[in-house]
């Protein structure tokens, strides 16, 4: 994960949301398409709350 990422005032839960898509992340072509419950389910959040950060 870039240094950077701590100077951006993101909330803890975009943090978490923005590690757990790098973590799926294929490092050849650099997409990952995880669902919101997937997501969810693996941070032991909401769906909702999943949803209210787009990382577009």
């Amino acid at each position: 994960m870039p240094q950077n990422i701590f100077c951006l005032n993101l909330k803890p839960t975009e943090i978490a949301i923005y590690s757990y898509l790098m973590s799926c992340e294929n490092r050849e072509n650099y997409k990952c398409y995880p669902s919101y419950r997937r997501i969810a389910n693996a941070l032991n959040t909401s769906i909702n709350t999943v949803m209210l950060f787009n990382f577009d």
